[in-house]
């Protein structure tokens, strides 16, 4: 069934159009992945089916009774929130019986209306009503729900007394991912999701999706997580959407055939318009050298056939490549060291929460090093450490000679 149907919609940026008479239609049991370059308008699509932004031209339609999730690319949170005090915002649908029903409570304690029969039974029917509806939505269990579910995604107990300013990108990512898991919307919208993840994260992930009860368009650069979920891939390119069943590897193929096909037909079509030309033009020289309106006429049928011709555009050129040069070496062969280094933050109860414990590293030039881990382990710190974004509680880095540091955020 259709749960989102997108009509002709058009969004423009600061006079630019990011996409005009987009239309497409998505269904309540598929997964979709959406790609395309940067800069294509993605992220904005999203933002458009979930409602936060709206349209300048055409509209968007939804099933009757829909309920739409996000997952943004970075999450962001009340300020000076805790853990858990941000994921019971999952619910805003529960939040407002709740607070409906509050004040229902303090309407029964009102001599007004306990002592006016009328009121107090319109009232208790009113907050039967209110009831009924907070169990239907599973509201008793609620907070058990999230409270499991937060603990399932790797947050310990004492993580959720955390201020969500201290957690990591990846935690970060997971705790909004733990909010949708609760409410379980019929089409989730993902923009990223695996940005920040560590290893086991991505695994949960892509098992979360696959099993997932309703529609889901995901944007994401990871080709195997492309390959393992999605039914379908929807290329978002120069304003236009072009579906291509199947996983990332078979739009690879597909695509690549596609471009195959429209190169040799634009270079048939070329062929074709060049021998027309020189057709008219050796027509209308002959009509001059001869005096002869016969030849001109030809030549000037064949130029009217040349405008009228339905021309096909070239295929697109490969992406843009990033340029990148990499200076000549002047430094120490030693690039960095450190020893003996210790990093650790003050936590809410007054105590220190140790990140780094004694850690010891050597890098030499020419060696490539990757730093993996758990989501919280303390991999982003170690880099703020040798950029002196962050200063260590012990210990020392030293950084070669003429070395110069780049960083890539």
């Amino acid at each position: 069934m259709i749960a989102l149907r997108l009509d002709r919609v058009s969004i423009t940026y600061s006079g630019a159009p990011v996409f005009s008479e987009l239309s497409w239609a998505l269904h309540d049991d598929r997964v979709v992945g959406l790609i395309g370059p940067n800069g294509s308008g993605k992220s904005t699509l999203l933002a458009l089916m979930h409602g936060d932004l709206p349209t300048d031209t055409g509209t968007v339609v939804r099933a009757r009774g829909l309920t739409v999730g996000l997952l943004p690319q970075e999450p962001r949170f009340l300020p000076g929130s805790t853990v858990w005090e941000e994921a019971l915002t999952a619910s805003s649908a529960l939040r407002e019986i709740e607070a409906q029903l509050h004040d229902i409570e303090a309407r029964l304690g009102d001599p007004a209306v306990y002592g006016n029969e009328g009121r107090l039974a319109s009232a208790l029917a009113r907050q039967e009503a209110l009831l009924t509806e907070y169990e239907r939505m599973g509201g008793p269990a609620y907070e058990g729900r999230l409270r499991g579910t937060l603990l399932s995604l790797g947050f310990g107990e004492r993580d959720l007394s955390l201020p969500v300013d201290a957690l990591s990108g990846g935690q970060k990512k997971l705790l909004a991912l733990a909010k949708l898991m609760v409410v379980q919307p019929d089409l989730l919208l993902l923009d990223e999701p695996d940005n920040h993840l560590d290893l086991p994260a991505k695994a949960f992930l892509e098992q979360y999706i696959r099993g997932y009860k309703g529609g889901v368009v995901i944007i994401s650069h990871d080709r195997f997580l492309l390959d393992m979920v999605v039914d379908e891939i929807i290329e978002l390119d120069h304003g236009c959407l072009t579906a291509y069943p199947g996983n990332y590897s078979e739009y690879a193929v597909a695509r690549a055939h596609q471009m195959a096909r429209q190169q040799q037909q634009f270079q048939a079509q070329q062929k074709e318009i060049r021998r027309l030309e020189q057709s008219a033009e050796r027509l209308m020289t002959w009509g001059k050298i001869y005096d002869n309106p016969k030849f001109s006429r030809r030549g000037q049928a064949i130029l009217k056939r040349l405008d009228q011709m339905d021309r096909l555009d070239a295929p697109p050129q490969d992406r843009r490549r990033m340029g990148l040069e990499l200076a000549g070496w002047r430094g120490s062969d030693k690039v960095l060291e450190a020893h003996d280094l210790w990093k650790a933050f003050e936590n809410p109860a007054g105590g220190e929460d140790i990140v780094l414990a004694g850690l010891d590293l050597l890098l030499w030039h020419g060696e490539r090093v990757g730093i993996v881990g758990p989501n919280g382990a303390g991999k982003s710190v170690l880099l703020r450490l040798i950029l002196g974004q962050e200063t260590p509680t012990a210990g020392e880095i030293r950084i070669g000679p003429s070395v110069r540091i780049g960083v890539y955020a």
